[in-house]
């Protein structure tokens, strides 16, 4: 099985964007994400760090 590839909290804070969702608030390293039919998400921002692959796939079921 491949390695699920690691990415940076800003390049799927750009994908989320690309996807309709948009940043409603944010409190601390949390920001809170909508889209216009109404699916909510919470996704904690880390500056240095990249998401390993349970948070990518945790993500993409959220985003489905």
């Amino acid at each position: 099985m491949p390695r699920m590839p690691t990415i940076t909290s800003a390049v799927m804070i750009e994908f989320l964007k690309s996807l309709g969702f948009r940043q409603t608030r944010q409190r601390g390293s949390h920001k809170f994400f909508r889209h216009s039919d109404g699916r909510r998400l919470l996704f904690r921002f880390i500056r240095v760090k990249t998401l390993d692959a349970a948070s990518l796939i945790r993500y993409s079921k959220t985003l489905s």
